[in-house]
């Protein structure tokens, strides 16, 4: 029994202060930029779950993006004149399931393995006008109608996490791979393209055993997100 005693002791001098909770529930606000779209940037709350095992964790994330897009332009010749306008509402959902295992290197470090499968959701809708205007003042309306248009892309992601802290400051970075599991959409992901290299960084700051909060930037070859983050663990 003394034994037993003193090594459950020893196990829990062991446990750094660091160590990882069970569970977790993070949101956040985050921005999405899409670099086949002109770099758009659709911006909107984010929530997240992880929930831990003995030997591996679950977690999921989701993301509801939004962002309006208003055109104009207007061509003169020859006292004719050619003008149109649009304006369109743009709607990201973007929804993470991974698996992961956190992996403790030292009192102050660990790494994090992890994979998931993402879905990114596009909905565009809008309307679009055109006229033309003759030498005698007519108006005529070219084009006048509604838009509407959605897609979607499965994508599976491997990463590898190092984490490192500093008091109550940590930094960490990552590097992964990511592949297009679903047919190759042409908006959200170029044409041809094959498995892209990630990378991502994230800084945060532990208020206590269960407040903190967080930056997190990732990196691809088709988007970036840039998110910051309150997290209660428990």
């Amino acid at each position: 029994m003394k034994r037993l005693i003193i090594s459950f002791c020893c196990l829990v001098a062991a446990t750094h202060a660091h160590s990882t909770p069970s569970n977790s529930l993070e949101v956040g606000y985050s921005q999405l930029n899409i670099s086949d779209l002109g770099d758009l940037k659709v911006k909107g709350p984010q929530l997240s779950v992880k929930s831990a095992f003995p030997a591996f964790y679950l977690t999921g994330v989701y993301r509801q993006l939004t962002t309006d897009m208003h055109g104009f332009f207007a061509l003169e010749h020859n006292q004719q004149s050619l003008s149109g306008g649009s304006d369109f509402d743009i709607d990201v959902d973007f929804i993470e399931l991974g698996i992961g295992k956190m992996i403790t290197l030292s009192d102050t470090s660990y790494l994090n393995i992890h994979g998931y499968l993402s879905k990114i959701s596009l909905d565009v809708d809008g309307h679009e006008r055109y006229t033309h205007i003759t030498e005698d003042g007519t108006v005529n309306v070219v084009y006048d109608e509604p838009f509407s248009e959605s897609d979607s892309v499965d994508l599976l992601t491997f990463k590898v996490h190092y984490r490192k802290y500093i008091d109550q400051f940590y930094l960490e970075a990552g590097i992964g791979a990511e592949s297009d599991s679903s047919v190759n959409i042409k908006r959200v992901k170029n044409e041809g393209s094959e498995t892209n290299l990630i990378l991502s960084a994230e800084i945060g700051y532990d208020f206590n055993s269960q407040w903190a909060a967080n930056v997190r930037y990732f990196n691809s070859k088709d988007y970036s997100i840039t998110s910051a983050n309150i997290s209660y663990n428990f």
